[in-house]
């Protein structure tokens, strides 16, 4: 757990970072983050170099709790609300619309 914490600090921390949401459930076995960046690079320096995330993915593959990874990249077409930022992720994008909510 100490580990998610460093990675979703240095994210929020990240130029590149949007917003992201973590869920949790029985950990560490079950953990997913979804996380928006500003580009698809932002993102891979993110993954990949040292310090967060590669640090906590070294620790769970070390620890056998890191079972299965998946890379989505979507282009998101609307926008609402911060995911935990001060600020719109996307301001240039048209709010959303939630079917009546």
């Amino acid at each position: 757990m100490r580990n998610n914490a460093h990675a979703a600090s240095r994210a929020a921390h990240h130029p590149g970072h949007r917003g992201s949401i973590d869920i949790s459930s029985q950990l560490p076995y079950e953990h997913t983050s979804i996380s928006l960046w500003k580009t698809y690079g932002l993102a891979q320096d993110f993954a990949y170099k040292k310090g967060g995330h590669a640090s906590a993915m070294t620790h769970a593959l070390k620890q056998k709790t890191h079972r299965v990874g998946v890379f989505l990249q979507a282009r998101p077409l609307a926008c609402t609300g911060t995911l935990g930022t001060d600020r719109p992720p996307y301001p240039q994008l048209p709010e959303a619309r939630r079917g009546g909510l």
